[in-house]
């Protein structure tokens, strides 16, 4: 089941990080979001573009 929850207000990133089972972030061009650190700062796995940035 994926589930795409598209923008949400920065008090609520926390919640749906803890609740993720992964994140998944297809990027050509961002080296590193701030959206991977959040992910590991909330012990969601991820799965990431290997891209220099």
């Amino acid at each position: 089941q994926t589930t795409f929850v598209g923008f949400r207000p920065q008090d609520e990133i926390k919640t749906w990080m803890q609740k993720a089972r992964l994140l998944v972030l297809p990027s050509l061009e961002e080296g590193m979001g701030v959206v991977l650190l959040e992910a590991l700062a909330c012990g969601t796995p991820l799965v990431a573009s290997r891209i220099d940035g």
